[in-house]
């Protein structure tokens, strides 16, 4: 099964996201990232680079390349008990999209 995708309203600004299994704050309002074990990748497409992305989903690929396919990539991304919130800004062309999968612990 392909990746779900959770279409959110865009925020100003504020790339704040808590981990919705464990409640690790993943991106604080500096952009800091923290991981947990449920996060698989954090895409800002406006960024200068990919933001996280976890080592085992795309281990063949160097990070410039994943950042630059980032939307065929998740598009074909087949891993169980996950979803992607993904919030754009049509007329900023912005694009965010954070990935989790829910893990047994």
């Amino acid at each position: 099964m392909k990746i779900q995708k959770i279409s959110i309203n865009p925020r100003d600004q504020n790339l704040k996201n808590f981990c919705p299994f464990c409640g690790v704050e993943n991106t604080n309002e500096d952009g800091e990232i923290k991981e947990c074990p449920h996060l698989l990748f954090i895409y800002l497409n406006i960024a200068d680079e990919l933001m996280f992305v976890r080592k085992d989903l795309f281990p063949h690929l160097e990070e410039e390349e994943i950042f630059e396919n980032m939307n065929e990539l998740i598009d074909n991304l087949e891993i169980e008990d996950s979803f992607l919130i993904e919030e754009c800004m049509p007329l900023a062309g912005s694009q965010y999209m954070i990935g989790y999968q829910s893990i047994d612990e």
